[in-house]
């Protein structure tokens, strides 16, 4: 939960460095997807948690619900598709750095 956390803190923090220019489509100013940065780190967290035998099937069910949840939004036209990338490439690096 303290990763979750963090994921949406620090998407928040960056909103300002990379807001688009005035006069954008309200989707235009989500970089990066806050509802992606979250949802990975959720399934990261969900992972961990597993038990040793549990953990693959664990990982590939929380990757397929990450990379549903991600297809809906850029669908849904809520994010653009480098919104959820840069969301998820946020989390990866997060991630690697609280578990390393």
């Amino acid at each position: 939960m303290i990763l979750a956390g963090g994921m949406a803190a620090t998407v928040k923090a960056l909103a300002p460095v990379t807001r688009s220019p005035i006069g954008a489509r309200p989707a235009a100013v989500s970089w990066p997807s806050v509802h992606a940065a979250v949802l990975g780190a959720l399934a990261v967290c969900v992972t961990l948690l597993a038990n040793k035998q549990a953990r693959r099937p664990t990982a590939a069910a929380s990757v397929v619900g990450l990379l549903l949840c991600c297809f809906s939004l850029v669908v849904a036209q809520a994010h653009t598709p480098m919104d959820v990338l840069a969301g998820c490439f946020l989390t990866g690096f997060v991630s690697a750095l609280v578990v390393a």
